[in-house]
């Protein structure tokens, strides 16, 4: 994911480069949803490669416009690749079935309870990948 927030305007324009999709936590609606490029949120799109991704790949640019208390949600492959004993992985409707079970204020905003549910999901069983988690908020103008 390269992403880049403008503080005055709230715009962020980001392309996921073939990472997982970001979860968007939309404050004024209390409802969780997917930052995906060619979103119907997107103020528009742009063409061109993104500085510091691998010339000759195609990237595309979407710039959408975060709102005050927003979250954003950015995470590797192994948070959502992660099994439980069962061998059932977690999967993009699951981190978003567990983030919409938890609070928002203040533990999502800390990334402590994502995460803590994620390995009460997995239980004892062993990650297979490593596991990061990114929280963002958009307060007072800018990303924190």
């Amino acid at each position: 994911m390269v992403l880049s927030h403008d503080c005055r305007t709230g715009e962020l324009i980001f392309t996921s480069a073939g990472h997982p999709p970001t979860l968007w936590y939309h404050a004024s609606q209390k409802e969780w949803g997917w930052l995906r490029e060619r979103t119907t949120d997107s103020v528009k799109t742009f063409e061109g490669l993104p500085l510091g991704l691998a010339h000759g790949t195609e990237y595309e640019q979407t710039r959408v416009r975060l709102a005050g208390g927003d979250l954003l949600i950015l995470y590797t492959d192994g948070i959502t690749e992660c099994a439980n004993k069962t061998d059932k992985e977690l999967g993009y409707e699951g981190l978003s079935d567990l983030l919409r079970g938890l609070p928002v204020e203040p533990s999502i905003a800390t990334a402590s309870a994502p995460v803590a549910a994620v390995e009460q999901f997995r239980g004892s069983t062993p990650c297979r990948d490593d596991q990061s988690v990114i929280v963002l908020q958009q307060t007072d103008g800018c990303l924190s």
